[in-house]
């Protein structure tokens, strides 16, 4: 458990969401509005 607690911490330092990567974030809000990552990133 105290190796979970540590990864999130590593996380929760990285991003402003505790054990979510800002990319992973980042391409579910884009599927979410509909737009594909390749897409928005090509424009």
């Amino acid at each position: 458990m105290r190796c979970l607690d540590q990864h999130r911490g590593d996380h929760l330092a990285g991003s402003g969401l505790p054990g979510v990567r800002p990319e992973v974030t980042f391409g579910a809000i884009l599927r979410q509005a509909g737009i594909s990552v390749e897409a928005f990133l090509s424009q």
